[in-house]
């Protein structure tokens, strides 16, 4: 089964695809419906959650993020962002209220999501950080001045959010007719490659996403890089720059 935590609560999957996307599971599967799928191309970032390891928040699209990816991670949807103020709205859900930031209502959890991220960054709020930290979310309603202004006040500070204890997916996990591997060593990993050939290499994910979400392929052999840490080194020397394969553009 695939293991990870879902807004604090620890989720056995039990007998699912580890290529199900994380959109379709938690709608389908946990009722919890606040997160939208507008494009389920990873475009317009009305499926926005965030996903925390080693305290670091990071906004992800849930209509392209497979199962299988989640190991060893905590997501957080619009729902769990309950928990952490007694039920009470927490500071960004409460300026896109009283800015106005919010029209339709379709993608609002995304935003909300994308700026909780932002939050917990840590980095100095600014205009440019703002714009890219929504730069992967669209509005079609409010030309976005008033979301901005939503950022502006409510991304200020940090939050306390505590994090649930990690839990990790068995190295391979088999469904039906399809295995998905998650190696842990840079020796593992080029082990499984030479035997398994035909094997689909997945990393960050956006075009076998595509695959299962546009034209429902359901790959038979996945090799996650997720938990390989010579892929996710960044280091610099007096001599070079060392970027792991497998590092995002935002790391």
């Amino acid at each position: 089964m695939i293991r990870f935590v879902l807004n604090g609560k620890m989720h056995d999957t039990g007998n699912i695809s580890p290529t199900m996307t994380l959109l379709d599971f938690i709608r389908s599967q946990t009722n919890l419906t606040g997160t939208k799928e507008g494009c389920a191309e990873g475009d317009c970032g009305a499926c926005t959650v965030v996903r925390v390891r080693d305290n670091k928040f990071e906004a992800v699209n849930s209509c392209l993020l497979q199962l299988g990816q989640l190991s060893g991670f905590e997501i957080v949807t619009v729902e769990g962002l309950e928990k952490i103020n007694d039920g009470r709205l927490i500071p960004i859900q409460k300026t896109m209220v009283e800015e106005g930031g919010t029209q339709c209502g379709f993608c609002t959890p995304g935003f909300v999501m994308a700026l909780f991220a932002l939050g917990q960054s840590g980095e100095n709020i600014n205009d440019d950080v703002i714009h890219d930290a929504l730069a992967g979310n669209l509005c079609r309603c409010t030309g976005y001045k008033p979301i901005v202004e939503s950022a502006r006040k409510g991304c200020e500070n940090r939050i306390d959010y505590k994090l649930a204890p990690m839990v990790l997916t068995p190295e391979k996990y088999e469904f039906n007719d399809q295995t998905f591997f998650l190696p842990k060593t840079l020796k593992d990993l080029a082990s499984l490659r030479a035997s398994l050939k035909d094997a689909m290499l997945l990393s960050g994910g956006t075009d076998l996403g595509l695959l299962v979400s546009k034209e429902r392929i359901i790959p038979k052999t996945v090799i996650s890089t997720a938990h390989v840490s010579e892929l996710q080194e960044v280091k610099e020397t007096k001599k070079e720059l060392i970027l792991g394969s497998a590092v995002s553009y935002t790391s």
